[in-house]
């Protein structure tokens, strides 16, 4: 029995992590995240504690969550954890930013909309902090497909079995 293997046929949409300590704007990218509540609107998303974004997340108590289109897997692949060494992921992945309404993360123009969160828990889940947000204000929403993580890839959604 292959535990990881099944794990990793969870699917799950790609974002883009942000946070901000100071002019320290650092962004990661993510999949492990989801909707945890309606009222209050809450998401988690889960950050290994070696990450660039963990210990502002830990400080500032804010951050936000940008949804990437399915035409984006380039970002993510360059936004990465393996990219820490990137010493300025927005740049080297053409990103644009614009200020956010209710933190002090700025928000990227690109994703398909922004999630501007203030951090209301903080559990530890195995090796990942396990952050929770209550969603303080989402931007305009793109009417894009988004991008998938799965089987440890980058995959798209392109229909719908509905229509």
């Amino acid at each position: 029995m292959d535990i990881q293997k099944a794990l990793d046929k969870i699917p799950g949409p790609v974002g883009i992590l942000g946070a901000i300590d100071g002019d320290n704007h650092r962004i990661i990218t993510v999949s492990w995240f989801t909707q945890v509540s309606k009222n209050p609107p809450q998401l988690l998303v889960c950050v290994s504690p070696q990450s660039s974004v963990h210990p502002i997340i830990n400080k500032s108590k804010e951050f936000v969550l940008t949804i990437l289109s399915k035409d984006m897997e380039e970002v993510a692949r360059i936004c990465g954890h393996t990219s820490e060494n990137v010493s300025d992921k927005l740049d080297t992945a053409k990103l644009t930013t614009k200020t956010s309404k209710k933190v002090k993360v700025a928000s990227i123009n690109e994703g398909i909309f922004n999630l501007e969160c203030q951090v209301t828990g903080e559990f530890t889940g195995g090796d990942h902090t396990i952050f929770v947000g209550e969603v303080l204000y989402v931007d305009e929403i793109k009417e894009e497909k988004p991008l998938i993580f799965y089987n440890r890839d980058l995959v798209t959604v392109d229909y719908s079995l509905s229509k």
